[in-house]
Formats: C-alpha cells, structure tokens, sequence
C-alpha cells in the first residue's frame, strides 16, 4: 500500500481533460493540491511531521477541467473510503469525486492553497467502486465516471460489466449500464426439417419432441436462450428450388416456458420442398451472438441434404464458431451426413437415429448428453467463481458514442 501519495500536481494546461499523478509531499513542492482526507489528518496531527500512518486515496488519479466552471478542477479519488476499518479502506474503497476552485494566484509564485469539497454523494454507490478512477466529461457537458470493479452475480458466473454515473446537476445513476442483465450461460437453436418427406402427418411429433427437449433448460432467469428454426426449400418461377430457413422464435424471445410452448404449438408446416440442410446450418449459425455464452445447434433431419456438396463445408464453419452440434436423422437419415453435421469424423458421438413413433424416446438421452458435453467444456465457460469483462462503461469511447447518439 502507497503511502504519503496524496498530494498531485498539474501536468498539462488547462483547458482540457489531463491526467495527475500523486507525489510525495515534500516541503519545497508548490501548487499542490491536498485531498479534504489529507487536510483533515493534517488538522488532527499538527504536532507531528509524519505523515506515514496515512492511507492514500489516489487523489489526483483522474483530473478534468469543469464542466461546472472554467475555474474548478474535478478531482478523481478512487481510494477514498468512508470506512473506519483500514482493512476495508484498502480492499474496498467506494472511491470519491472532488471539485477543487483554482485561485486567480494559482500561477504565481506564492503558494495557492484551493479549496476543495467532495462533489455530492453518488447514489447506489457500494463499497469497491472505485469510483473516480474513470472520469471524463462528455460532449454535452456531463461529467461521468465508472466503476469497473462493481460485480454482477449471475448464474454460474460473475460479470464485471462496468457501472457509471453521470452529473449534470446531481449525480444520476447512468440507465445504460444500470439495466445491463446477466448474459446467457447457454444459447440453443433447434434446426427442424420441414422438407416435403417430413410430411404434414408427422411433424406434428416433431414439435412435441421439440416441447418436451426445452423443458429441462432454465429459461427463466435468461441463463439459457431458446431459438427455433425451420428449413426446407421452395419453388420459384424461373429459380426452380432455392433454400428457405425460417427463423420461427427469434433466439431468447422466451422466457417462460408455457409461452415457449405455445410459440412452438403454433409452428406451421409449411409443406416444404427439398432438403437445404448445408445452406440452414449457415444460416442458423449466423443468429447466434458474439456473447461467451456457450452454444449449441439441435438439427433433426429426416433425410439427405439437397446441397450434399456443400454440406461438410457448412458442418465445419459452424464448428469453426465454437458451436456444438447434435445432429438427430429420423425415418430415411443418412448415417454420414450426420456424423459430418455432428463432428466431422467417423464417430458417432452426438448422432441419434429414431423414426417417428420412437422420436420421443431419445429425448431425456439427448437432454443428458447435452449437459454431460457442455460440462466437459472449458473450465473458464464453467467456472462458478468465474469473471466475465465485458468492459461496459470501462471503454469510454464506447460509451460516448453511445450518449452522444441520444443527444
């Protein structure tokens, strides 16, 4: 721990946004500026020169000019605690904003001593914010700083996504990180077959086995998102057949399950022409997110694909994108083009085969081998004690863009 690190000095001219560092104090320094902390254990140990026993704030860390006045350095002291205990000063400082008044003899050579005052209280502030160590004022005037230390406790995981405030008038907790959710642990997207072969008479089962796969996922606390897709191919005038995939519930658009399974209900066979299975897995790989959510694709098929040619290309891209892949054949499959949807070798590892009146009874064999993969996974995508930075607020760049767009 630093110590005797609360003083800084002005490094850049004033105008714009500079950054300060803390010095040592020592009696020759001129224009300095002491933290209210500072000030306050000077007052209350004026019978001694040492000044060791002091925990540092950091003050000075962060340094802008305005946007209250020309005349006011807002002072960022990301160490700052109210805390009587040292160990919680020091391991989980809520961090402090500082206006100090620039005196007109700032520049001469007689010491200018400014008075300094903590700038309103931030609200929902917790303890290991570290508030103060990013601080910018926008565009439009605002003064913002961030926490990049404020944890987010989600399932199986725990988020550092940033937390910041702005002021105009007050301090206002900032809505766009405030409402950051947890991120999703798992994304699923069943890929169903709606080609002609399926027939009207038996999809039907499909969706029911489609029910009853989604019920074992958690969906209602947005850890797991569910999506589903149709495929098959259409007749067009002059194009013959082209691929058609249907998104049918957009991936995370449920999470109740009694809607989810009224969504699927109300999934229509549409009567499909031929079998585009390469261009559905493309084209489904696509909706899934750039998040660290794992992933996993559920394609039933119940014969060859249309596109062959093209079919290991599209298995391999998909896998390429870290999403993992079962691959269910039902009535007339083909064994190896399951195997090349599944993982790409001779194995038969995530490949099942049923026909229609026995569909149902793959189901809790497919749910458990769901989990059994995913938690053979890596040990960060599993961790309970893990940290996700998604950098929200902690990239300013981003966040500017993202107010100055509202404005």
């Amino acid at each position: 721990m630093l110590k005797n690190k609360h003083v800084f000095t002005l490094v850049a001219a004033l105008g714009f946004g500079v950054s300060a560092f803390n010095v040592e104090t020592q009696k020759n320094v001129t224009r300095f500026f002491r933290s209210p902390e500072y000030e306050a254990f000077l007052n209350e140990n004026k019978n001694t020169s040492q000044s060791g026993d002091f925990i540092a704030t950091f003050y000075g860390y962060q340094l802008q000019i305005g946007p209250l006045s020309r005349n006011r350095l807002i002072v960022g002291a990301p160490k700052a605690s109210d805390s009587v205990d040292p160990m919680q000063t020091i391991s989980a400082p809520k961090g402090n904003i500082i206006s100090c008044l620039i005196r007109r003899n700032f520049w001469a050579s007689d010491f200018a001593n400014p008075s300094c005052s903590a700038l309103g209280e931030l609200p929902e502030a917790k303890k290991g914010d570290n508030a103060g160590q990013i601080l910018q004022v926008l565009p439009n005037g605002q003064l913002v700083t961030c926490s990049t230390a404020r944890v987010q406790e989600c399932p199986r995981q725990n988020n550092l996504p940033g937390y910041c405030f702005r002021r105009s008038d007050s301090w206002q907790p900032d809505d766009h990180t405030r409402n950051i959710v947890c991120s999703a642990n798992l994304e699923i997207i069943f890929l169903l077959d709606s080609s002609a072969s399926i027939t009207e008479e038996n999809f039907p089962t499909i969706i029911n086995w489609t029910k009853n796969l989604t019920q074992n996922f958690n969906i209602e606390d947005n850890s797991t998102l569910i999506g589903v897709n149709t495929y098959s191919g259409q007749l067009r005038i002059n194009r013959g057949y082209v691929p058609l995939t249907e998104t049918e519930i957009p991936l995370g658009t449920y999470n109740d399950h009694s809607a989810l399974e009224a969504a699927i209900d109300k999934i229509e066979y549409e009567k499909g022409g031929r079998t585009y299975t390469a261009s559905a897995l493309r084209t489904t790989a696509d909706q899934f997110s750039t998040s660290a959510a794992r992933k996993v694709l559920v394609l039933l098929t119940d014969g060859r694909a249309t596109d062959d040619e093209s079919l290991t290309d599209a298995a391999d891209d998909v896998r390429s994108r870290g999403i993992l892949t079962f691959a269910v054949g039902v009535g007339r499959s083909d064994r190896r083009e399951l195997r090349d949807i599944a993982t790409g070798t001779d194995s038969d590892e995530r490949v099942y085969e049923a026909e229609f009146n026995t569909l149902s009874t793959i189901v809790d064999q497919l749910n458990r081998d769901i989990v059994t993969a995913l938690e053979g996974g890596s040990s960060s995508s599993n961790s309970t004690n893990g940290f996700t930075n998604a950098q929200v607020g902690f990239s300013l760049s981003q966040y500017v863009s993202k107010t100055c767009s509202k404005i």
